[in-house]
């Protein structure tokens, strides 16, 4: 006869945990209105974890808000070169027709 394992069922703490890494997966991939969305559940569940539970899930999701943070000032800054290059190129197409 075989034993049947019974896996443990998932804790919020789990949930919130693997929620952190998809956020960041999202952050890297400039999925900024999907990450939205899932902090305001992600915060959500941080409220309702166990006491016993808790600081080492909030360690781990500051931790990973701060990564997030990071990719979000990044892809701010990487917007704001095509930006500036897009700003650059139109005053080139205009100097260029004013002297046609």
């Amino acid at each position: 006869m075989e034993m049947k394992v019974i896996e443990p069922a998932e804790t919020l703490a789990d949930i919130v945990l693997s929620m952190n890494d998809h956020m960041e997966e999202l952050a890297a991939d400039g999925e900024w209105e999907k990450i939205s969305d899932l902090l305001v559940k992600r915060n959500a569940m941080l409220r309702e974890i166990a006491d016993d539970e808790k600081a080492p899930v909030l360690k781990a999701t500051d931790r990973s808000t701060e990564r997030i943070r990071k990719l979000a000032q990044k892809a701010h800054g990487d917007v704001g070169q095509q930006l500036a290059q897009l700003h650059r190129g139109k005053e080139a197409t205009d100097s260029y027709l004013a002297h046609a």
